[in-house]
């Protein structure tokens, strides 16, 4: 039988011995535990980010917030009276947008866009009811990527006509794309239509070489624009893109806020709808076929950006009265960022002609935008970024031939984007 004395002997070796294994075992447990990768989640200029431990599932949650003032001062040329020469002015909230999207089993990539100032209501000045009616969902699309160089995407998306309508907004210089775009409406003068597409529903192939030299989008659409249940004999609108960028990668993006090397891309689109006209009684009158043609350019290289685009389209109905006819437009702009000051100013011509057959009947648009981009917060705080955006902008339009313009406007606005 041990003495007291050997007792406390033993049982203060027997702790010291304990001690000293787990010492030598808890930083072996704890170098194991830090090599295993860990789930992760962030939340940065580029939004709320949670990621799998293993990087193959994804889920981002993206906010972008466009508050505007506009001041617009109209007119009709050909008129002796300038009244209301301020209609249009105020204060809007242009896009106020929420992007839930990610990746999933690293072989899908996903995304919902929805455009919830859409779910604002507004009243004027007799209190009367402004209810925006538009659409609440724009993207819902899922993409299928074996590969880079094939990939499909089925479901809602942005039609691949123009390589402007596929930079995202927040990425834009000037308040809005250019006329080309979304065309031009002014009720003394008339409308002049674009040549965009918007979205539409349906399936497309898309892909890109090693180091994104050659990139392509081949889509099948169903031509009736988004969130459009189509008609049963809906024709349907087939589209192609192919785009060259021989000095490598070129980002969907009209500033070049990081002064980064030279980089090139040459574009072409082309795409044809079959559209049926109906009259007031719903019965099908003719059948548009509508072909559209498109050129792009884009350079950019130590803080300068210059773009342009040239688009061609004709619609040819075999059985109306109007029978042929061929509409052109095209803009040209230009940025620079100057670095130290934060600031990134450009300038953009564009011209829309609604039909080639007619004279004096083109319309153009000069615009002129500042930009002063915040930095971002972070770890990347000395970088520039689209996180926080203050602009200032003028355009003024003008038919053709015409000394006065259509109207001129000032854009205020504010950039928030996580």
């Amino acid at each position: 039988m041990l003495s007291p004395l050997s007792r406390f002997f033993l049982v203060r070796s027997t702790a010291l011995l304990a001690t000293l294994i787990l010492s030598l075992l808890l930083p072996t447990a704890n170098l194991r535990a830090a090599a295993e990768p860990q789930p992760r989640v962030t939340l940065d200029p580029a939004g709320l980010r949670m990621e799998s431990h293993g990087g193959d599932y994804e889920l981002g949650l993206h906010l972008f917030f466009q508050p505007r003032g506009i001041l617009q001062a109209s007119g009709d040329p050909s008129a002796a009276s300038q009244a209301d020469r301020y209609e249009g002015s105020g204060f809007r909230v242009r896009r106020m947008q929420f992007i839930l999207g990610g990746v999933f089993a690293s072989l899908l990539d996903y995304r919902m866009q929805l455009e919830t100032r859409n779910l604002l209501n507004f009243t004027d000045g007799n209190l009367e009811d402004q209810t925006a009616q538009g659409t609440l969902l724009y993207d819902a699309w899922v993409n299928l990527r074996p590969c880079d160089l094939l990939q499909l995407q089925a479901g809602q998306f942005k039609a691949p006509y123009s390589g402007q309508w596929l930079t995202p907004a927040r990425s834009l210089l000037f308040p809005e794309r250019a006329i080309t775009h979304a065309g031009f409406s002014y009720s003394p003068y008339g409308s002049v239509a674009g040549f965009s597409l918007g979205r539409d529903i349906g399936f497309m192939l898309k892909g890109k070489a090693p180091r994104s030299l050659v990139q392509y989008q081949a889509a099948l659409l169903g031509g009736d624009g988004y969130n459009t249940w189509p008609a049963d004999d809906s024709g349907l609108l087939v589209m192609g893109r192919l785009v060259f960028n021989p000095l490598g990668p070129f980002k969907a993006d009209e500033f070049d806020l990081k002064h980064g090397p030279p980089r090139l891309s040459l574009g072409v689109s082309a795409n044809r709808n079959h559209e049926p006209r109906y009259d007031s009684a719903g019965d099908k009158q003719a059948t548009l076929t509508d072909t559209r043609m498109g050129g792009e350019l884009r350079f950019a290289a130590r803080g300068l950006t210059i773009a342009s685009e040239f688009y061609l389209a004709s619609a040819n109905s075999a059985d109306s009265t109007d029978r042929f006819s061929q509409r052109t437009g095209f803009y040209v702009q230009g940025g620079y960022t100057i670095s130290p000051l934060h600031l990134t100013p450009g300038l953009r011509f564009a011209l829309l002609d609604p039909d080639l057959g007619a004279d004096l009947d083109s319309v153009y648009m000069m615009e002129f935008a500042i930009n002063y981009s915040l930095p971002q917060p972070g770890p990347t705080a000395d970088d520039l970024g689209h996180a926080t955006r203050v602009l200032l902008a003028y355009g003024q339009a003008r038919a053709q031939d015409e000394s006065q313009a259509l109207f001129q406007q000032v854009t205020t606005g504010l950039q928030l984007s996580f």
